[in-house]
C-alpha cells in the first residue's frame, strides 16, 4: 500500500494532510460505524502500523519484521500516540534486558528510541545500567552529533518523563549530575516537530541512516547490560559460597569434637548472624517447605548482603525487604515473579549453584547427603 512511499515516505499528501483529531479517542466508544471516530481511529492504526513497519523493512532488512509490535499508548483519556518496537532477545534465559528501538508518532512528534523498555519495571534496575547507557552514549555519540539539536535523552523519574538535549547531557556527563538513585531509565531519542518532518526533503534519508546507529546503539546497550548482569549473577554465587562453606566447616568442626558418631547423628540446624537472618535454619530441608529451609538461607544472604541490587528491579527489593520484615523465615515471590521467566530463571539458577555447592560441601566433609540433596547432585 505504502510502497510508492518509499523513496519519500513522509513528503507525501497522506502524511501531510493526516487527520490530527483521529489520534484522539475517548476511551470505551467501541461503535463500529463508517463515520464514527471509532472506525477512523482503527482505520489509522492499521495505516500506522503498516506505514511504520515499512520504514523498518526498508531501513533495518536484518530484523525480522514479524517480531515488531506496535501499540497505541495512552495518556490520561487520550490515546497519545502510535509505538512500534523492537525488543532485543539474546540466546541467554537469563539477561533478558528489555532493550528496544522504537519508531513512535503523535499529533505532534515523531520520536525514533532506543534504551529500555519503559512499561517494564522487573528486570531493569538504576545505578549500574544507567551507567552503561551512559558510557554507551559516549561511545557512539559521533553517530548522532549532526543531529545534536534534535537528539535527546529521556529521563524517566518517578514514571514522570524529562527530556534533557544530548548536548547538555554531554557537558554535564562528567558531574554525574544525571546519575540519580531515583531514575528509573534513560532513553535516547530522536525527537522532530511534525511540522519539521514535513518540511524536510532529506527526512527520509536521515531516518535510513539513524535508525541504524540507534539499532548499533541498542545493541551494545544489550550487551553491556549481560556483561553486568552475569558478573553481578556470578559474583553473589561466589560470596554465598565462600560464606556457606566456612559455616558448614565450622558446623562440621563443632560436632566431630563433641560427637563421637557424628557422621551419623549430625544435626543440619545451625543459627548463624547476619542481616536478614531468620535466626535459624535446617540444612537437610530443600525439598519442603521454603521457611528456615537450605533455600531460605541463600536467599536471606542475597537480600541481607545486597547481592541482588545489580541483577532485580528497584521494585522487587524493596517489596521483598519489606516482606522479610514481616516474614523473617520465608521467600518473597509475588506472582509477577513466577509470571516473568527471566526474573524467575534468574532467582533459580542463583539457587540452585548454590544449594549444589552445599551439597558438595558437606560430602566433602565425609557427610552423606546423597538422599537429602539428590535433585541438586544431578550431573
Amino acid at each position: 500500500m505504502f510502497t510508492h512511499y518509499n523513496k519519500n515516505r513522509f513528503n507525501n499528501q497522506w502524511f501531510n494532510t493526516f487527520d490530527r483529531a483521529s489520534f484522539a479517542l475517548k476511551k470505551g466508544d467501541s461503535s463500529k460505524e463508517v463515520n464514527s471516530p471509532a472506525y477512523i481511529h482503527q482505520k489509522t492504526f492499521d495505516e500506522i502500523k503498516e506505514f511504520i513497519t515499512d520504514i523498518f523493512k526498508t531501513s533495518l532488512s536484518q530484523l525480522d519484521i514479524n517480531q515488531l509490535v506496535t501499540h497505541k499508548a495512552v495518556m490520561g483519556n487520550l490515546s497519545s500516540y502510535y509505538r512500534t518496537y523492537y525488543q532485543l532477545s539474546g540466546n541467554d534465559q537469563l539477561t533478558d534486558n528489555k532493550v528496544c528501538i522504537a519508531f513512535s508518532l503523535d499529533k505532534d512528534f515523531m520520536i525514533i528510541e532506543t534504551g529500555f523498555q519503559i512499561k517494564d519495571f522487573l528486570t531493569y534496575e538504576s545505578q549500574n545500567s544507567l551507567l552503561s547507557f551512559e558510557e554507551t552514549f559516549i561511545a557512539h555519540r559521533s553517530d548522532f552529533i549532526d543531529y545534536s539539536d534534535n537528539i535527546y535523552i529521556l529521563m524517566t523519574k518517578n514514571k514522570k518523563d524529562t527530556f534533557i538535549k544530548a548536548i547538555d547531557f554531554l557537558e554535564n556527563n562528567e558531574t554525574g549530575f544525571f546519575m540519580d538513585e531515583e531514575v528509573d531509565c534513560y532513553q535516547l531519542c530522536w525527537r522532530i516537530p511534525r511540522e519539521d518532518v514535513v518540511k524536510n526533503i532529506n527526512i527520509d534519508s536521515e531516518i535510513t541512516r539513524l535508525l541504524p546507529c540507534f539499532l548499533e546503539f541498542a545493541q551494545e546497550l544489550d550487551k553491556r547490560i549481560a556483561e553486568m548482569k552475569k558478573n553481578a549473577m556470578q559474583y553473589a554465587i561466589n560470596f554465598i559460597n565462600d560464606w556457606t562453606k566456612s559455616l558448614i566447616d565450622n558446623m562440621v568442626e563443632y560436632q566431630r569434637d563433641r560427637k563421637p558418631d557424628f557422621k551419623n547423628d549430625f544435626s543440619f540446624k545451625v543459627k548463624p548472624d547476619f542481616p536478614n537472618s531468620c535466626g535459624r535454619y535446617f540444612l537437610d530441608n530443600v525439598s519442603g517447605s521454603s521457611d528456615e529451609s537450605a533455600h531460605a538461607l541463600v536467599y536471606h544472604l542475597l537480600i541481607g548482603f545486597e547481592l541482588l541490587e545489580d541483577v532485580m528491579s528497584k521494585q522487587y527489593l524493596a517489596e521483598a525487604n519489606d516482606y522479610l520484615d514481616e516474614n523473617a523465615d520465608s521467600i518473597y515471590m509475588p506472582d509477577y515473579i513466577y509470571e516473568h521467566d527471566t526474573a524467575r530463571n534468574i532467582l533459580d539458577w542463583i539457587d540452585y549453584q548454590c544449594i549444589n555447592f552445599i551439597a558438595n560441601q558437606f560430602i566433602k566433609n565425609n557427610i552423606d547427603v546423597s538422599d537429602i540433596y539428590d535433585e541438586y547432585l544431578e550431573a
